[in-house]
């Protein structure tokens, strides 16, 4: 009876697809070949200071051998040539790559604009671009209110991975712009858009008249209660009042 022996995974690299740019996918691919007993292991992609970057679990039976694409998703912050590693708990094997700057990218977002607003007031749209690449960039930025450019602001300038923020006005009118409109701001990589609804000033009265119509509810229970308090009354001050006139006194009831 012989002692049953573990799996042992020795690994050797075929490919591995460097350069990449800063963001995009690294694909290692690997032979991984058992030649101990069947079982599994994790094959894993190290980073020079052996931080695991992906890992896969491979299983083989005795003699199998199978090829593997190890994938790491590469960030900004990965620019530069990195010796990595390989491994398994058995073997290694060593593997180049190198990430490099991704060109500037200009990101926009409408960080807040109203939810509405009423036909002639101006209307205040916060917008934010961010540089999504790497390296420094410059852009125009335009803001665009249904279709005509309004403002651009020129020749922005932004660091790497860097951002700033930046607000527009529109002054709206009653016969152009209702009953929404549609603002827009633009870099030359992106686009963001929201509606904003514009409430015309003939639809005001409607709302005064709407709230001024009556007491409502609450001011009907108010008045019927009074009324229920002072009818019991009615009859004292009544006999108050004829006392008062039968013997000249004309002073006010208290």
């Amino acid at each position: 009876m012989t002692d049953e022996e573990d799996p042992t995974f020795v690994v050797d690299v075929e490919e591995a697809t460097t350069p990449v740019t800063a963001g995009g996918t690294v694909t290692v691919t690997v032979v991984v070949e058992n030649t101990g007993d069947g079982g599994e292991e994790a094959v894993s992609l190290l980073d020079t200071d052996d931080e695991e970057l992906t890992s896969e679990d491979v299983e083989l039976e005795s003699g199998e051998s199978d090829t593997v694409d190890l994938e790491w998703e590469t960030a900004n912050d990965d620019v530069g040539d990195h010796d990595c590693t390989v491994d398994t708990d058995d073997d290694s094997d060593a593997v180049s790559v190198t990430v490099d700057d991704a060109p500037a990218a200009f990101d926009v977002e409408i960080a807040s604009a109203p939810e509405h607003i009423a036909s002639g007031q101006q209307i205040t749209v916060s917008v934010t671009v961010e540089n999504t690449g790497t390296l420094e960039g410059t852009q125009d930025i335009e803001f665009v209110v249904d279709g005509d450019l309004q403002e651009t602001v020129s020749d922005v300038t932004l660091a790497g991975m860097a951002s700033d923020s930046f607000e527009f006005t529109y002054e709206t009118t009653e016969t152009d712009d209702a009953p929404d409109i549609n603002v827009e701001v633009s870099s030359e990589d992106a686009t963001a858009s929201q509606t904003v609804p514009v409430v015309t000033t003939s639809v005001l009265p409607l709302r005064e008249m709407g709230s001024q119509g009556g007491m409502g509810i609450f001011g009907w229970l108010m008045f019927l209660g009074m009324v229920i308090i002072l009818i019991p009354l009615l009859p004292f001050l009544v006999l108050i009042r004829l006392i008062n006139i039968i013997f000249g006194d004309d002073r006010p009831v208290r």
